[in-house]
């Protein structure tokens, strides 16, 4: 440690797929998020957060290497578990005394196991990343979650119960059994990410549900759209309205579908639906507001708030029908912002971090690690590519110059606080594919992309991209597309 204080602890709370701007403290009156709010008023609130593999696994193997997703090789969540070769966070807070514990979705890499399905279930001791205390599962539900013994046995079943509450009831129980130690928690919420509920409807059943649903709201597809062979139904209609609960009802009574306003990227034949899916999205996310109240209210009567500093991120956003087809209506993985942009509020007036600041200093994924570190003066090792953003946590700078990386699978993007540049490789070629002013066009509905006024800014941020592949030995992409030879 660098001095002899006792060091902080440290709480990250990760959602899934809670884009930035489904927050009322963002400018979005429409969702009701008084306790992320009040978090944001007393911390640091980021507003140029881009998740850098804007998808579950990728992501969240990124968080626990601090690695970009080409570097760690889980580029897709279909992509082979992240194997124990790659030193993870628990690791470094580990050799640093610190208790740490792991609570809700991990899902780090595509896995089969004991003849159970990765989806919500059992991850063996060998492949928990080294946490100590292991309270973690592969997928998420809403409901009827479990914890398992090391064996893959069920140790305790928490049937009919909200499953963001069951986990913030573990935060806390964890957090008292620690008592005086310092501790790095780390606590995964799945919503706003939906998952079906209880009853999972398939075939003809879930046709004639959907038909019923699509004929009592007035969503206006055609009766021939509903056959066998269509795919995704159960994401191209609100899961409240199709399958048993998916979160208390009264959050859902909060929320008049006709009330809400539906972004201008929606095409107009959808904007009905999505206004039932943001009435769905916004109530999971005013659940999580619910558990976030609970969480800090405990750590302020307990006294930990003293010595505890909270990060509130989540892994990428939801693009809720914009830019989307029928197939792929719920969706992220893409370079659009909504996709990539994700909230992050930091909280700690105890522990330095500035109050009510906002900040525009761009930060992705591979920068929590060297943040974590150097918050309890561990020295960030060479190897990780993301930089530590703890000296605009302080307040000592607002908005930092810098570039940060974009990488999933076969696209690569960079962002320089305002203009996000976005490539696509196929088979050897590639093309620039977006190129947007993220401070005059927030919904991608103007593409610069190829635009001669904009030409030499494109050349000058492809450069700067190839260049962070380069530097973050990302050669099989740039060896395979040519993306040094020549501009498309």
């Amino acid at each position: 440690m660098s001095d002899k204080r006792k060091p902080p602890n440290i709480l990250v709370i990760l959602s899934d797929q809670h884009r930035s701007t489904a927050l009322n403290c963002d400018g979005n009156s429409d969702v009701i998020t008084p306790n992320f709010d009040q978090l944001a008023g007393e911390g640091s609130r980021f507003t140029n957060c881009l998740s850098s593999c804007p998808v579950c696994a990728p992501y969240r193997a990124t968080f626990q290497t601090g690695l970009h997703s080409h570097q760690h090789g889980v580029q897709k969540n279909q992509s082979p578990w992240l194997g124990q070769q790659f030193r993870s966070l628990a690791d470094y807070f580990n050799e640093e005394s610190y208790e740490t514990c792991f609570i809700g979705k991990a899902h780090w890499g595509l896995y089969l196991y004991y003849n159970k399905p990765w989806i919500g279930g059992y991850v063996p001791p060998e492949r928990r990343m080294r946490w100590k205390h292991w309270y973690g599962m592969d997928g998420h539900a809403q409901y009827d979650s479990a914890l398992y013994h090391d064996d893959g046995t069920v140790a305790r079943d928490f049937k009919d119960q909200h499953q963001p509450t069951v986990q913030t009831d573990l935060a806390m129980e964890q957090i008292r059994s620690f008592g005086s130690r310092s501790w790095f928690l780390q606590l995964n919420w799945g919503p706003p990410h939906t998952v079906m509920g209880k009853v999972q409807k398939k075939g003809e059943e879930l046709l004639n549900i959907c038909r019923q649903v699509n004929r009592d709201y007035g969503f206006g597809f055609d009766e021939s759209f509903f056959t066998p062979s269509t795919k995704n139904l159960n994401l191209l209609f609100p899961q409240h309205l199709i399958c048993d609960p998916i979160l208390p009802p009264k959050f859902l009574d909060l929320y008049d579908p006709n009330q809400l306003s539906v972004d201008p990227n929606v095409e107009a034949r959808f904007r009905k639906l999505v206004s039932f899916h943001l009435k769905e999205y916004y109530s999971l996310v005013t659940s999580l507001d619910t558990e976030l109240g609970r969480l800090m209210d405990f750590l302020k009567e307990s006294g930990q708030d003293k010595n505890t500093i909270v990060i509130y991120t989540s892994d990428h956003g939801d693009r809720i029908g914009a830019h989307c087809t029928l197939e792929k209506f719920r969706t992220k993985s893409t370079w659009h912002q909504n996709s990539v942009r994700v909230p992050l509020i930091v909280w700690g007036p105890h522990q330095g971090v500035k109050q009510g600041q906002v900040n525009r200093t761009p930060i992705c994924s591979v920068d929590f690690l060297p943040t974590f570190l150097d918050l309890v003066g561990v020295t960030v090792q060479p190897h990780l590519p993301g930089l530590s953003f703890l000296s605009s946590i302080r307040g000592d700078c607002v908005e930092r110059d810098r570039h940060v990386l974009l990488s999933l699978d076969s696209w690569r993007g960079i962002f320089d606080g305002r203009y996000l540049y976005a490539i696509k490789g196929q088979d050897d070629t590639w093309e620039a594919v977006s190129l947007i002013d993220t401070k005059m066009d927030p919904y991608d509905l103007n593409n610069l992309v190829h635009m001669l006024a904009h030409a030499e800014r494109q050349s000058c941020l492809h450069e700067s991209l190839i260049a962070e592949l380069i530097r973050t030995s990302d050669h099989a992409f740039v060896l395979q597309h040519h993306l040094g030879e020549r501009h498309r």
